[in-house]
């Protein structure tokens, strides 16, 4: 082999690993990018599972905080016809000693608070 032919081939066979080399790290920052937008997208699913399941959660609280309502202006008519019964039937000092006793014990203001803070909660959450 003359030596012009074996400059041209060594030169060839240079620059063509040249490129390679230059391929291959250009390969190797692709694929980094790739796993980077991977990870990102993995985390966009979990975050959007997440809201998802939050969504549901906060309309099944929302749910309840209703049904508790409904089940307090319930028990406030409940008290209020008792109330109204009682007074007919009783006598005066033992009614408003029961409607006393009624009042300090009152589940009902207890109830609301439980709900106005499960509510503000809910509310806080949305």
């Amino acid at each position: 082999m003359d030596k012009e032919t074996f400059d041209k081939l060594y030169h060839t066979t240079r620059q063509s690993m040249s490129e390679n080399i230059n391929l291959r790290r250009d390969l190797s920052v692709v694929k980094s990018e790739n796993n980077d937008l991977s990870r990102q997208l993995l985390q966009y699913r979990e975050t959007g599972s997440e809201n998802l399941k939050l969504t549901q959660e906060n309309k099944l609280l929302h749910d309840k905080v209703k049904k508790m309502e409904e089940q307090i202006k319930f028990l406030r008519k409940q008290t209020d016809i008792w109330k109204e019964k009682a007074k007919e039937f009783m006598p005066t000092a033992i009614y408003k000693e029961t409607v006393s006793l009624i009042s300090t014990i009152n589940p009902v203001g207890l109830a609301k608070t439980a709900i106005r803070q499960v509510k503000k909660m809910v509310d806080n959450n949305s």
